[in-house]
């Protein structure tokens, strides 16, 4: 038979699972806010799409955070800015190359179907 742990024991894996689980919240209010935010950049970028669409964009003050300027003058990518990666966007993948070939060959093959909007496409 094992020998039954002592109190003491027991308090302190009960304080390290609650150190987890505050720890698991924090993340999940972190996802949250950056979810938060890129429905914003959606609904901003569906926006201007749909106005230019009509025929009439116009650039207004935006939905979302804006991108502040870094130390050495450019801009940083909104995947940075959100800490999403600083995976480097001018140098695509083999795989994203098959992706944008898929997904030209998926346009030109759906002719002139009716327009989704951008929220319809993510299931917002």
């Amino acid at each position: 038979m094992e020998p039954e742990p002592t109190l003491r024991i027991l308090l302190n894996a009960i304080n390290t699972l609650s150190l987890q689980v505050g720890s698991l919240q924090d993340q999940v209010k972190s996802q949250g806010k950056t979810i938060q935010q890129l429905l914003a950049v959606c609904k901003e970028t569906n926006n201007l799409a749909r106005a230019k669409d009509q025929g009439q964009a116009k650039l207004g003050p935006a939905a979302g955070p804006s991108t502040p300027p870094d130390q050495q003058g450019a801009k940083p990518t909104l995947l940075k800015q959100l800490g999403l990666g600083d995976k480097d966007l001018e140098t695509p993948s083999k795989q994203s190359e098959v992706q944008l070939d898929t997904i030209q060959r998926k346009k030109k093959s759906q002719g002139k179907k009716s327009k989704r909007s951008l929220a319809e496409h993510l299931g917002v």
